[in-house]
């Protein structure tokens, strides 16, 4: 019987929780010895990630030391892949990326993902700025996440090349450094698990997985909320008391804790 294959994406190193809830998913995954485990990761070839917003080579060299340090349990029994062993940028011809507004960014797309998403979650994410004025200064800013996408994407490209991935992982999956991941699997029909870490106020994390759909996609999300609301065996009177301190605990930024 031939080995699955498991493709784990995940570049945000320095968040220590997240790599944490990833590389636990990996543990259930090695445990068995059918399945082959796959771990992609950056080692600087993406501009203005999650974890370093500037490009700032010294973050770059820290996210390397917390990646490596982290994976260095896990290096004979799972494969570890850099962006820039797949791929050299030198060799891709990047679009003239043209748009003048929000609407023309969103419509943006690179061989079917929806890159000028990803770029615009990270970019309100970061600033904060829902109305960017689209000077050079931004448009400089902006291309780099579009082209750190496209890079992404033609690395991917290449190792299916030589891999079948039964599965793939990504975190979160909205962000511009992981979207690609997601909408390029989903395009081939390969099941993608999204992962999310979880927790009741305390430092202590768990996993929750969605199944080829984001955590941030509104239907989804309200359908889990309305199937949480009808199934739970309490009275209606307590699900409102306890939705309400929910939503007055969020406004406050008070942390919630079971």
């Amino acid at each position: 019987m031939s080995k699955r294959n498991y493709l784990f994406y995940f570049n945000w190193q320095m968040t220590i929780p997240f790599y944490g809830v990833v590389l636990n998913e990996i543990d259930k995954l090695i445990a068995d010895p059918e399945n082959q485990v796959y771990l992609l990761s950056c080692s600087g070839s993406l501009k203005n990630c999650v974890v370093n917003r500037t490009s700032d080579p010294l973050v770059c060299k820290v996210c390397r030391f917390a990646k490596n340090t982290g994976a260095k349990p896990y290096r004979d029994k799972v494969k570890m892949l850099n962006i820039s062993d797949l791929v050299n940028p030198d060799e891709i011809k990047f679009p003239d990326h043209k748009y003048e507004n929000i609407k023309d960014i969103q419509k943006i797309t690179y061989k079917e993902c929806f890159i000028g998403y990803g770029a615009l979650s990270s970019y309100v994410s970061y600033t904060r700025n829902h109305e960017p004025v689209m000077d050079e200064e931004f448009r400089d800013y902006f291309n780099d996440l579009l082209n750190s996408q496209i890079l992404l994407i033609n690395a991917l490209e290449n190792l299916q090349q030589n891999i079948t991935f039964n599965e793939v992982f990504v975190y979160n999956g909205r962000w511009a450094d992981v979207r690609p991941v997601f909408d390029l699997f989903m395009r081939d029909n390969i099941q993608v698990n999204v992962m999310e870490a979880i927790n009741n106020g305390t430092t202590s994390f768990k996993n929750q997985i969605f199944k080829n759909v984001l955590p941030q996609e509104i239907n989804h999300r309200n359908n889990m909320i309305n199937h949480i609301w009808e199934n739970k065996d309490i009275s209606i009177e307590q699900k409102k008391k306890e939705a309400s301190a929910f939503y007055i605990k969020r406004k406050n930024a008070i942390p919630h804790r079971e």
